[in-house]
Order: C-alpha cells, then structure tokens, then sequence
C-alpha cells in the first residue's frame, strides 16, 4: 500500500507543477516537458494498478488544455 501511496503522491505533484507551468509560461518547452511529466507518471499509476489489480478513480486526471 505505500507504494501505491508513492506514485499517487507522484501524479498530484506533477499534475501541479504542470498546471504551474501553464499559468507561469508560455514556453512550449517547458510546457511540454510538464505536461511529459505528468503523463509518464500516469501510466507508471495504470501500469502498477493493472498489475496489482486495483481499480481506483483518478479524481483529477484531466489535463488542462488552455495552453494552446
């Protein structure tokens, strides 16, 4: 379960440092190695769900795409 708590942890710190980027910057770049960021770690959450079969709901897995 700590690991689990781990990358959970790891998902809400990049979802908001992407969503400080996208209000600080207009940089490309940096907006999409952010945005990079958050989707790995998201699909380290699905991979390590799928493996241990959890089923969980991410509440707040939505990228925000003002940024164009």
């Amino acid at each position: 379960m700590k690991l689990i708590k781990t990358i959970e942890n790891l998902v809400e710190e990049a979802e908001k440092e992407y969503n400080k980027v996208l209000e600080r910057t207009t940089n490309q770049k940096e907006i999409d190695r952010a945005e990079k960021n958050y989707l790995d770690t998201l699909k380290v959450l699905e991979k390590f769900n799928k493996l241990n079969g959890y089923k969980r709901d991410r509440k707040s897995t939505r990228l925000n795409s003002s940024h164009t």
